[in-house]
């Protein structure tokens, strides 16, 4: 996660929430707290960005993944549904972040066992609309805009379901 897409998460979290980013959990790994050398340590761009807004930065200690359990297996979970999704319709890896986004949209829209309310519900306060949800990967009918269209032009074009829009 780079600083730019934290700025952005915590500016959409302030605007849609009304809430404060308080705390940030993260792994002692480089690119997240710094580099040390033989002086001392240096804070990275990350570490310096959250002290400057006055988020806490938890870290984990080094070596130790047991600390990360549940997103450990969250990410075991996804990318296990990934692979299954791209097996099964004989799609290409290079379609895997799309196959994850849309693991990620259907798990915001269901309910755990630890909470009953989703993501998607705790986040909007509504409950999500489930109609508008289709096969991945199935092939459609797609219209394109366009806007010097005549009469007999085709309408659609043969496409594949991979995502749904993002707002």
């Amino acid at each position: 996660m780079s600083v730019n897409v934290l700025q952005i998460y915590i500016n959409e979290v302030e605007r849609q929430l009304d809430k404060k980013v308080k705390i940030v959990r993260l792994d002692r790994s480089g690119e997240y707290y710094g580099r040390y050398d033989e002086s001392r340590q240096h804070h990275g761009l990350f570490a310096k960005f959250l002290e400057k807004h006055g988020i806490c930065a938890q870290y984990t200690i080094i070596g130790t993944p047991q600390q990360n359990g549940v997103s450990k297996k969250l990410n075991r979970t996804l990318m296990d549904m990934v692979k299954s999704m791209l097996s099964n319709l004989c799609l290409h890896v290079s379609l895997w972040m799309y196959a994850l986004k849309i693991v990620m949209y259907f798990f915001n829209r269901v309910p755990s066992k630890v909470v009953l309310k989703t993501p998607f519900e705790l986040w909007t306060n509504r409950k999500p609309s489930l109609r508008h949800l289709d096969v991945w990967g199935r092939h459609t009918k797609v219209r394109i805009y366009n806007p010097q269209e005549k009469k007999l032009d085709e309408k659609t074009i043969n496409e594949y379901l991979i995502s749904y829009p993002e707002k």
